[in-house]
């Protein structure tokens, strides 16, 4: 936002310098960084960009790398309140220390959004479809470890370094080993058995982009039931993506993902307690369209990206995994990816 949308004098983005890729940096989408200490974007009325970041020590690597003029400190509130004044427009002042807030004190404050809701630009869309590659790639190279005896940290520590080699930047990955299906969670020491059951999300990034696809594998035969069971939740990552189309809402998207599910009995574990989101958006950029929820009536947009994944708990076969990024287009969502999910045997 510039400012003069709100006859502003100044517009500041702060952000804590904690990276999530389920949270938007609007530090990084302005500058092309990522700090290591808190930071504020500074935008004057004639739209120049100045970056404000601690510490002080990190200030070669940001100058290095920022597309606008740095100042390296090591306390940016202070160095905030001697350079702004007047009516100024602010965002993400909820997700820094409280000395921000003393600092901007004399100031009129308007408060922004952080991420104000937009579609993948075409560098953003490219560095996605990179990441997918490099999270499918890994996915492979991994199942050929899936073997009894081997601890989960063991194959997450192998998968790090795999899509790391391959060119991402950051990784984050849940998993989860058990005889039948469990939520996905940190790594543990516990060593594979026959017959587990293996769910991944795996998230990589390439310049900042992050995406993440959802798989399950079984160490042997997954059973005629199961099979099934995880042929359901294909088929409902399939409706929702159809459904992603300009113009209809997140809601309409879990409404169709989740049809396939209900007609088959499944409607108490389409809700909480059994599932959190249908999906969601990826950072570190702009987040939009949200989670992906049955309640969120944000509007999509051409060229929007997110994770479409219908992890699903079932009474007979616990919890499984599937999902893709997937960027809204008018023939419906289609998938970064190129191998549809299934249900892996090893």
């Amino acid at each position: 936002m510039s400012t003069a949308d709100a006859a502003l004098e100044w517009v500041v983005h702060l952000h804590d310098g904690v990276h999530s890729y389920l949270e938007c940096n609007p530090v990084f989408a302005l500058t092309g960084v990522r700090t290591i200490g808190e930071a504020a974007v500074i935008v004057g009325r004639d739209g120049a960009i100045t970056l404000l970041a601690a510490p002080a020590c990190d200030g070669a690597r940001l100058r290095e790398l920022a597309s606008c003029p740095v100042l390296a400190c090591d306390d940016v509130a202070g160095e905030l309140a001697a350079r702004v004044s007047g009516r100024v427009g602010v965002a993400g002042l909820d997700d820094v220390a409280s000395r921000f807030r003393r600092a901007l004190e004399a100031c009129t404050l308007v408060r922004l959004p952080s991420d104000t809701g937009r579609a993948k630009s075409d560098d953003e869309l490219a560095a996605a479809r990179r990441a997918s590659a490099i999270a499918e790639q890994a996915y492979d190279e991994l199942l050929g470890a899936l073997r009894p005896g081997v601890a989960e940290y063991e194959l997450i520590a192998r998968l790090d370094v795999d899509v790391r080699r391959r060119g991402a930047d950051d990784h984050f990955v849940l998993c989860s080993s058990s005889p039948i299906g469990d939520n996905v969670r940190a790594p543990t020491a516990r060593r594979l058995e026959p017959g587990d059951v293996v769910n991944l999300e795996i998230s990589p990034s390439v310049d900042g982009q992050f995406i993440q696809i959802c798989r399950t594998a079984v160490l042997g035969r997954a059973g005629v039931r199961r099979r099934a069971d995880y042929a359901l939740i294909v088929a409902a990552l399939a409706a929702g993506a159809a459904a992603a189309r300009p113009g209809a809402t997140v809601a309409q998207v879990v409404a169709a993902l989740d049809a396939p599910l209900i007609d088959a009995g499944l409607a108490e574990y389409c809700r909480p307690p059994h599932i959190r989101v249908r999906g969601h958006g990826q950072g570190l950029a702009s987040l939009s369209p949200g989670d992906i929820t049955f309640d969120n009536d944000t509007v999509l947009e051409e060229g929007m990206m997110f994770t479409l994944h219908p992890n699903q708990r079932f009474p007979d076969s616990g919890y499984m995994l599937c999902g893709e990024p997937i960027v809204v287009t008018a023939a419906g969502g289609v998938a970064l990816t190129h191998r549809q999910p299934g249900l892996d045997e090893c």
